[in-house]
């Protein structure tokens, strides 16, 4: 952050405060900010367009992104309605055949004096990368069972190292749909491996449908299984979802539709 005169703790402090009804001068004067400092984070966090709870979830280097580079900008009206924008645009871009030139003429429908779809392309880039940071990594998607097979293809065909050096050169992966098979001695041995490469050196996310605490069975063999879970659980993030599948609401709404 340029010039770092204020750590994460004191923006989150701010943010906090201020979305706990606490005045700008009460927030100065409690944190032993300047007023200025204290507009500039409030201010970035309006653009944003996200909740306290959604910021304070992000670790410190995702803050210190969502934060950097914008914080001595002034923003025009005109920008400040385009950000206000895109979190609605964001929740249309899930929907089915929605696109990002579809969004922009509901925009350019409503605020017809404003950005021209190159510019809001570019702005929404700007906007996206530091709301997500994850935007703009290298990242590949695998279903488990799907990746596993093929890399023993690859090691029939002696293309298997080869296959290795592709993923490894992504800085985030997903593993989709793991568990559902349990894993033989070569996929072991290969999930041992995509792991251990990915171990400081990028970052994995798995999905799976079976608790954390079934994988070891699912892993089998005592010695691998215990490898592979330090390295995956113990420096993870763990999210677990509760309710109805998705897919199940999906089609329960097509229905009643």
């Amino acid at each position: 952050m340029a010039n770092k005169t204020t750590d994460m703790s004191k923006i989150r402090k701010v943010l906090k405060f201020y979305s706990n009804g606490k005045s700008k001068l009460f927030i100065s004067n409690y944190l032993s900010l300047s007023r200025n400092t204290v507009k500039k984070y409030i201010s970035l966090f309006e653009v944003l367009g996200l909740s306290f709870e959604i910021i304070n979830e992000k670790t410190d280097a995702e803050l210190e992104l969502l934060f950097s580079h914008t914080t001595e900008e002034s923003v025009s009206p005109k920008l400040q309605t385009l950000y206000d924008y895109f979190p609605v645009m964001e929740r249309e871009l899930k929907k089915v055949g929605v696109t990002i030139y579809r969004t922009w003429e509901q925009y350019i429908a409503l605020y017809p004096d404003g950005f021209q779809i190159t510019q809001f392309r570019h702005h929404y880039k700007i906007w996206a990368k530091r709301v997500n940071p994850v935007v703009g990594f290298k990242v590949s998607y695998f279903n488990t069972n799907k990746l596993f097979a093929k890399l023993k293809m690859a090691k029939a065909d002696g293309s298997y190292l080869r296959e290795l050096a592709k993923i490894q050169r992504q800085e985030v992966i997903i593993l989709d749909d793991f568990g559902l098979q349990a894993l033989d001695s070569q996929n072991r041995i290969t999930l041992l491996e995509l792991i251990e490469d990915r171990h400081n050196n990028g970052s994995i996310i798995v999905t799976s449908q079976i608790p954390v605490a079934g994988w070891y069975d699912i892993i089998g063999e005592k010695t691998i299984a215990d490898a592979i879970l330090d390295r995956l659980i113990h420096q993870s993030h763990r999210l677990e979802l509760k309710g109805e599948s998705m897919r199940k609401k999906i089609g329960i709404n097509r229905v009643e539709n």
